[in-house]
């Protein structure tokens, strides 16, 4: 059934949020989330969650913690007592308090034990699928196994998608009569910081690099003329992106920036390709 589901899906978004929410209705693991590899292979963000209030964009050095240590050693860290797991995210923990312009990690505050399974396609790092549990051993062997061969069927599926062709909408929500692009009551102030990508609505930090930059683009281009639908390729020939030549992960990029708009209950975004 597993399996199933994840080939009935068309879209990344779609995909990597029907996986999670399988892993709870199937296995019983209410807590969850899928990073996805930088081009780079330095870095892991958050891209979909389950069980956590919030936590979309999030990043991770690749050596910080259980899901960095995974991600680095392309094996799986099974933990499954409290003190260890304190320990091996405590870098993690310090480097996410030290910026105010960071998204915390999601994760039980209380977590116990914890599973953290690279997701590998033709032994390249493709991410890192990250399970906690606030019972002390939920996870032993077997449970791992089971992980590992559902973080190789994400990967799988995921190397299956289609991910050439969706218009990307940015809706603001609607304009009334008259009125201009962003002259309506409801306009938002937006700061953009080179050259890290930063991105700052009302002040309140969204979210940096290849995400924030594409956020800005559009928003600046709805500033100018008014539209509102942007596609893949147009996007893949802006420059100004600074995507990496090959695997630039634009989609992935594309669904994490629409679910931390939706976490901040921002209307922008609310097209199917950022679904």
């Amino acid at each position: 059934m597993f399996i199933g589901r994840l080939d009935d899906c068309r879209e990344l978004g779609e995909l990597t949020q029907t996986a999670l929410e399988l892993l709870d209705d199937l296995f019983g693991i209410g807590s969850s989330m899928l990073l996805m590899a930088d081009h780079d292979l330095k870095s892991l963000f958050v891209v979909a969650h389950h069980g956590y209030a919030s936590g979309v964009g999030a990043e991770i050095a690749v050596d910080e913690g259980v899901i960095g240590v995974a991600a680095q050693r392309r094996r799986q860290v099974l933990v499954s007592h409290v003190t260890r797991a304190r320990n091996l995210n405590r870098a993690a923990a310090r480097s996410r308090t030290e910026d105010r312009h960071e998204i915390p990690l999601p994760g039980l505050a209380d977590a116990q034990s914890l599973v953290a399974t690279p997701v590998l396609l033709r032994g390249r790092l493709m991410g890192v699928l990250y399970v906690d549990s606030a019972e002390p051993g939920r996870f032993g062997t077997v449970d791992g196994e089971l992980i590992d061969v559902i973080a190789r069927h994400i990967a799988m599926s995921i190397g299956l998608l289609d991910t050439t062709a969706d218009d990307l909408n940015l809706s603001p929500g609607p304009r009334r009569a008259g009125t201009k692009p962003g002259a309506d009551s409801g306009a938002r102030s937006v700061s953009f910081h080179d050259p890290d990508g930063t991105v700052l609505i009302d002040g309140d930090y969204i979210i940096r690099g290849v995400a924030g930059r594409i956020l800005c683009a559009m928003l600046t281009e709805y500033q100018r003329s008014g539209r509102t639908r942007f596609s893949n390729r147009e996007l893949r020939l802006n420059r100004d992106l600074g995507l990496p030549p090959g695997n630039d992960n634009l989609d992935a990029r594309l669904v994490t920036l629409r679910r931390r708009l939706a976490e901040r209950g921002d209307p922008a975004g609310r097209g199917r390709a950022l679904a």
